[in-house]
């Protein structure tokens, strides 16, 4: 299982992008069967998430509760993005 990491410590505010630009991110993520695992208390995850803005929508997220959530194998860092696959 091809696991692949992101921590984004200093993200871009507001988005130099626009909303297509985007959605078309988004979009392509999403195709490439990404999920990104944030958890609530976690301000790098918030910033992550704000940076894509409504183009969230198109992302597959899942919330953890914490590192040892059966619903977030293998995450050991916030926020994480994990590759599945096909």
């Amino acid at each position: 299982l091809p696991i692949i990491a992101l921590h984004v410590m200093n993200a871009p505010e507001p988005s130099p992008y626009s909303q297509k630009q985007l959605q078309q991110l988004a979009s392509c993520v999403s195709s490439r069967r990404m999920t990104l695992y944030v958890k609530a208390d976690c301000p790098y995850c918030a910033k992550q998430k704000d940076m894509f803005g409504p183009a969230i929508e198109h992302l597959k997220v899942v919330e953890c509760a914490s590192f040892d959530d059966p619903n977030c194998p293998g995450v050991h860092v916030f926020p994480f993005w994990v590759k599945l696959p096909r």
